[in-house]
């Protein structure tokens, strides 16, 4: 660390332009006519010129009848100076095409397993067909926003629809919201069969099951029911959606839960879907990601990708 510290302290000490007018007089070997090529005066090349000998404590380039020679220790740095202006210019001032075909990446997102299952299949499908050589990784998302791991890039996403505060240097966009409806299994003694209306003295009444991935037992039903000075029985709550729909498929338990999981599982799990009787508002799916990726054209590719599958999920749904 400290031979860094002294390295960047001697380049720091160095004025880097310099090397410019090194490679022009190099190529011309004639102060005027390097003037020319940078589009400078011939005394600020011939002032830049003395600045370099004195850093460089060599002549570098005399006169003579044929124009200015480079001397030894010149010729020696020509090769040197070239390949790092084009390191410079090529890797530093040029931003590379980007190609989803070329790249080779693994990205790790955060999310539910109902993210998972409503935007997964259309966005993989599409990953597979125009980048190849990517990897999606999911990880469960937690109650707490992951704001480290964006901040660090250990996890390029976050996808969820339960995260209420954005910290500082955190961006996102709404992927997509979801209406909340009400569900029991089609053998369900009071409300299986063909009933297709719920009131809200038979949601109150029914034993419940609650998505609750902070482990809390109180959600926004609770929280509007209070108001109508009522409550509903909550007897237990799961961490994950999916899980969720299995339980009632098995039990006698009523579920509120996003209409795109419940719609999916439905017909195969046996399930009867209500409207909720109280005036719920949707979950809003956001994708949540750190500024420092925000301009990364891989970064950008794969939030935009990830935003046009929900898009279509989203029409799929609809009909």
């Amino acid at each position: 660390m400290g031979n860094d510290l002294h390295s960047l302290r001697r380049i720091q000490q160095f004025d880097c332009n310099l090397l410019v007018v090194f490679a022009a007089l190099a190529e011309t070997q004639h102060v005027g006519r390097a003037a020319n090529l940078l589009g400078l005066t011939q005394p600020a090349v011939s002032h830049a010129l003395t600045r370099l000998r004195d850093q460089l404590r060599d002549p570098l380039f005399v006169r003579a009848p044929s124009g200015m020679l480079p001397t030894p220790r010149a010729e020696a740095l020509v090769p040197v100076v070239r390949e790092l202006l084009v390191d410079i210019t090529g890797r530093v001032l040029e931003v590379a095409e980007f190609s989803s075909e070329r790249l080779e990446r693994t990205f790790v997102v955060r999310t539910t397993g109902l993210v998972e299952a409503i935007l997964l299949p259309e966005f993989l499908a599409e990953v597979s067909e125009v980048a190849p050589r990517v990897r999606v990784v999911s990880r469960p998302a937690t109650p707490e926003f992951p704001r480290d791991e964006l901040e660090s890039g250990r996890i390029d996403l976050a996808v969820a629809g339960f995260f209420s505060e954005l910290p500082q240097g955190v961006r996102t966009r709404v992927l997509a919201r979801d209406r909340l409806v009400a569900a029991v299994r089609a053998g369900h003694p009071r409300l299986g069969g063909k009933r297709r209306r719920l009131t809200l003295d038979a949601f109150c009444a029914e034993a419940q099951l609650m998505i609750s991935p902070g482990g809390t037992l109180d959600g926004q039903s609770d929280r509007l029911l209070r108001r109508e000075k009522r409550e509903r029985r909550v007897v237990a709550g799961v961490a994950e959606f999916m899980s969720a729909a299995f339980v009632i498929a098995r039990t006698d338990l009523l579920l509120v839960a996003p209409e795109s999981l419940l719609k999916g599982v439905a017909r195969p799990l046996g399930l009867v879907v209500f409207p909720v009787p109280l005036d719920l508002s949707p979950i809003v799916i956001q994708q949540y990601w750190h500024e420092r990726q925000h301009n990364d054209p891989a970064h950008r590719w794969f939030r935009e990708l990830l935003q046009s599958s929900a898009e279509i999920a989203a029409q799929s749904a609809d009909h």
